[in-house]
């Protein structure tokens, strides 16, 4: 998401701005899209809401943007079971805002193209609200939300994630033994005990991809939409 927000649940004080000297790593221009009308974080009012619409918006542009001569990486797919497949995490209030649209081509029509029984039993499917598109649709309150968007920095807003293939790495470092986790036994009490331990070195990181100084988010979209506390 590349900023900390202001959700109350994290143990992270507001004003993190990453850790080890990895600092996160704010949406390039050309990854955000933004619900309703709006076309910047600072001219989102409280009428831009997440609607499918968005979903819609953010899946033609992964289809059409990059590739060829733009320095820009193309949004790859997932694939399930041959299917090219995408992700759409978004936050409880804006799962909220989609529920409540009851306008035509709204939250209904998930239930009419809701995925098929293939690629179900696939761990992305797993808890999610359904599938439009053939974007997976999930709901989390860990994702980011703010409350300075808008003209006047006054309407709360959140981020959903449009992910794609490779969106994050996890990279691991080792020990000298060319393994993921470090495995230690010993003895305590006399050899009555056996003390087993664990230690592993990792760390993730948003992609981003680098051509002639340039960086561009590789596998996501940000979609910035008011989202009101409830």
């Amino acid at each position: 998401s590349g900023a900390r927000g202001i959700n109350p649940n994290f143990l992270l004080p507001l004003g993190y701005t990453g850790r080890a000297n990895n600092p996160l790593t704010a949406p390039t221009s050309n990854h955000v899209l933004y619900g309703g009308d709006a076309t910047a974080f600072n001219n989102i009012d409280a009428n831009d809401k997440f609607d499918l619409r968005l979903i819609d918006r953010a899946k033609t542009k992964a289809d059409a943007q990059g590739g060829g001569a733009t320095g820009i990486p193309v949004l790859q797919p997932c694939k399930i079971d041959g299917a090219e497949t995408f992700v759409c995490v978004m936050h409880t209030f804006q799962e909220d805002d989609l529920r409540s649209n009851t306008n035509t081509g709204q939250w209904l029509d998930i239930q009419k193209a809701a995925a098929a029984a293939e690629g179900r039993n696939n761990p992305m499917f797993k808890g999610s609200l359904g599938m439009y598109r053939g974007v997976i649709l999930h709901s989390h309150r860990n994702v980011i939300r703010f409350n300075n968007a808008g003209a006047s920095a006054n309407v709360e807003a959140a981020r959903a994630l449009f992910l794609g293939a490779q969106a994050a790495v996890v990279a691991f470092g080792s020990p000298g033994t060319n393994l993921r986790f470090d495995w230690h036994e010993e003895t305590r009490d006399n050899g009555d005990k056996v003390v087993i331990t664990t230690s592993s070195i990792f760390g993730v990181k948003k992609v981003t991809w680098n051509i002639d100084g340039t960086n561009n988010d590789f596998g996501v979209f940000a979609l910035d939409t008011a989202a009101a506390a409830r």
